[in-house]
């Protein structure tokens, strides 16, 4: 049996797939899993909607004794990851780590990156310790008022491991999937001609800090974390370490400092500074040509986001990272049979999908994570996840 604790958590996350599962109607038909012909049998990632509960809820009983508006919000964003990934990637709409704002809303229109995101989905609380890369063609367009792209919900397939979009107004297919501690971005530029990634480390409280190494092909920074209830506003004793890497070499780049770019900056952030911070690289691409961006991330160092992403990806395989995120899924929701119509199925191993979300690990491939508050020491899970 279920633990206590457990079963209370599913049957809480069965009730809200309950209320949210209609919010999107029939948009979401059809739009998760691997799509089996009729004579490959489903697995469990196949009933997985990751989308269920990203919508305002249009149920009777949800509209008549919601009082605020943030009520009818089931305050999901589909997570792409292996389950209690320490960090999972989203599409992001939202481009803030405000409380209780969610980094993706189905009735969003536009895409203004994709979030490597500790969110807690279901709840009012905030992101923290996040960051988003965009893929842009043409003009460097940095605000993320101004940088989004339509995109249409017929194009998006998403499944616990993999994550796919047409961005229409760049002519981008993007593409993603994640392990444990790290995630793997493919970006597809049809149109080719001056072509773009963003990184952005998402401090609302401007305190992030970016670093560009051409000569190594990475992007380095770090986003700190801050306390909303005790101490509001207080550093909370540790940061997201992240290290992006790209499959072909660096050439034109640059930083950027509350939305005014620097050519050739390599550095962006420093202590003291409250300022939004980011950095971009830029190649010439021909029609159809693919970018690839793996990123590591750890809340102990920058080291340690490095040997995060160098362990669970040391390859440019998005196939093969969702395959092994597949597995894990499968092997993690096949642990319960469920029994009953296919709509059935879909509700309980999405709620499934979402209990196994958390608790999430904190600790790197090598067993350090921080102490958190006011504990500076760096300690070692042995044997165990942390």
């Amino acid at each position: 049996m279920l633990p206590s604790f457990s079963a209370l958590l599913l049957s809480g996350l069965l009730l809200l797939n309950g209320i949210t599962c209609a919010q999107t109607g029939k948009a979401l038909a059809g739009k998760t899993g691997h799509h089996p012909n009729a004579t490959t049998p489903k697995t469990p990632i196949d009933y997985v909607d990751p989308l269920i509960g990203s919508a305002p809820s249009q149920t009777i009983t949800a509209r008549k004794h919601s009082e605020a508006g943030s009520e009818l919000r089931g305050q999901i964003a589909p997570a792409i990851g292996q389950p209690h990934a320490m960090t999972t990637w989203t599409p992001q709409t939202r481009a803030t780590e405000t409380k209780c704002v969610a980094p993706y809303y189905y009735q969003d229109t536009k895409i203004n990156g994709f979030r490597g995101t500790h969110w807690l989905n279901g709840s009012c609380v905030q992101d923290y310790g996040s960051l988003t890369i965009m893929p842009l063609s043409g003009p460097l367009v940095l605000p993320a008022a101004t940088r989004g792209s339509t995109f249409r919900h017929e194009t998006e397939q998403v499944t616990p491991a993999y994550y796919r979009v047409h961005l229409d107004t760049y002519a981008i297919q993007a593409e993603l999937s994640a392990h444990t501690r790290a995630g793997l971005l493919q970006f597809t530029y049809e149109k080719g001609g001056e072509s773009t990634v963003l990184i952005e480390p998402n401090s609302d409280e401007g305190q992030g800090w970016i670093e560009v190494h051409p000569e190594r092909n990475e992007i380095v920074g770090y986003n700190p974390v801050h306390r909303i209830y005790q101490g509001s506003g207080q550093l909370a004793g540790f940061s997201g370490y992240f290290v992006v890497q790209f499959d072909r070499p660096i050439t034109t780049f640059g930083t950027w400092t509350n939305n005014v770019p620097a050519e050739g900056s390599r550095q962006a952030g420093k202590a003291g500074m409250q300022a939004a911070v980011g950095a971009y690289v830029r190649w010439q691409l021909a029609p159809g040509e693919v970018v690839r961006a793996r990123v590591g991330t750890s809340f102990v160092s920058e080291a340690g986001a490095r040997q995060n992403l160098l362990r669970e990806i040391p390859h440019w395989s998005l196939a093969r990272v969702r395959q092994q995120t597949e597995t894990a899924w499968n092997d993690e929701l096949g642990r319960m049979q469920a029994t009953g119509s296919e709509a059935d199925k879909t509700l309980f191993y999405t709620a499934l999908y979402h209990a196994n979300l958390t608790p999430r690990i904190a600790s790197d491939v090598d067993g350090a994570y921080p102490g958190f508050a006011d504990d500076s020491t760096v300690h070692y899970a042995k044997g165990f996840d942390y």
